[in-house]
């Protein structure tokens, strides 16, 4: 079956005479932002066919309200498949409680359809257009409950989706969304990618909060992502978070000993890594001199220290930034990892 949906199919919008030249007011289905807070609208003829595409001011563009369901005549195709080929058609042009109702009808029919319908769905995942993906998994979720590999695509476009707002860098929207993957009951390997891009977000958080040289919070995202991935990444970033509070409350003088640091070495670190972590925190909140002296200490217990090198070269530079990379501390960024939807 030859059928394809639109990445946008939700955005229906009604164009006015004056939007575009010898264009009458019609509706058409936005594919597109632009630039210029406008929208690039397909126009389609009476049939779903599109004809034409148009740029839309976001001002003269409204959202359009529902229309009669397009008529169907003539065809000559199973009652199952013209009731699925409605239902595309009405869905397409945002019609959902009509498409529902034809869906609904066809796979009764003929229940391979639900096939026919979320592979539909899952060329909208691979697009990147989640939000209709996650809409047709949803419908077919709701119609045919048995059909657990909906579900479990529909948990994947959100860990996707997920992982699009991470990189992003909206963490907030992008651990929503792997909450809700997790919710959603997914295999094994789902969930355990879920759980992993969470840690991805949450060491994110932590390396944020550390350049903005807020120690307290940076800890608490790095202890909970050790908690979900105690793994030697996440356990030496809760370690180097550990030794940049230390620095931040440190009151006494001189370069502190290996014991200052036993907790974070439990974690993996060795006591070259620790006090280069604690130099760096040092030169962040501007004590420069206290922080090239416990870099340089950190150089010397162990010359193979790349990192310790480079930042005491830094640090000896004649003007030093206090806005300083969290790089300095040896901090290890865990990436966010989308998953393929799962196909019949």
């Amino acid at each position: 079956m030859d059928v394809n949906l639109n990445p946008k199919l939700l955005d229906v919008v009604a164009v006015p005479e004056t939007s575009a030249a010898n264009v009458a007011a019609v509706t058409g289905t936005v594919v597109e932002m632009l630039r210029n807070n406008s929208f690039l609208v397909e126009i389609s003829d009476e049939h779903g066919v599109p004809k034409e595409f148009i740029a839309v001011s976001a001002s003269d563009a409204k959202v359009a309200p529902p229309s009669a369901p397009p008529s169907f005549k003539g065809a000559q195709l199973p009652r199952s498949r013209q009731l699925f080929e409605e239902g595309i058609l009405l869905l397409q042009n945002g019609l959902l409680e009509q498409a529902n109702k034809r869906f609904a009808e066809a796979f009764r029919l003929e229940s391979t359809l639900a096939g026919t319908l979320m592979n539909l769905a899952n060329q909208l995942a691979e697009k990147s257009a989640f939000e209709s993906a996650m809409l047709i998994y949803r419908l077919i979720s709701e119609l045919q409950p048995q059909y657990s590999l909906a579900r479990e695509n529909l948990a994947i476009t959100h860990l996707n989706r997920g992982t699009h707002y991470a990189r992003l860098g909206a963490m907030d929207k992008a651990i929503e969304d792997y909450n809700v993957c997790l919710w959603l009951g997914p295999s094994e390997g789902v969930v355990h990618l879920s759980q992993r891009n969470i840690v991805a977000a949450f060491t994110r958080l932590g390396i944020t909060h550390v350049e903005i040289k807020r120690y307290e919070e940076a800890m608490t995202y790095f202890v909970a992502a050790c908690q979900l991935w105690p793994f030697e990444d996440t356990r030496k970033n809760l370690g180097l978070a550990l030794v940049s509070i230390l620095a931040a409350r440190y009151e006494g003088h001189g370069i502190p000993s290996q014991s200052n640091f036993r907790q974070a070495m439990l974690m993996g670190l060795t006591f070259s890594e620790c006090l280069n972590a604690f130099g760096a925190t040092l030169a962040s909140l501007g004590k420069i001199e206290e922080g090239r002296n416990a870099v340089r200490a950190a150089s010397e217990a162990d010359p193979n220290n790349q990192l310790a090198r480079k930042n005491l070269e830094k640090l000896s530079a004649p003007q030093v930034s206090f806005d300083l990379s969290a790089s300095m501390w040896g901090l290890e960024l865990v990436e966010p990892i989308p998953a393929r939807v799962a196909l019949q």
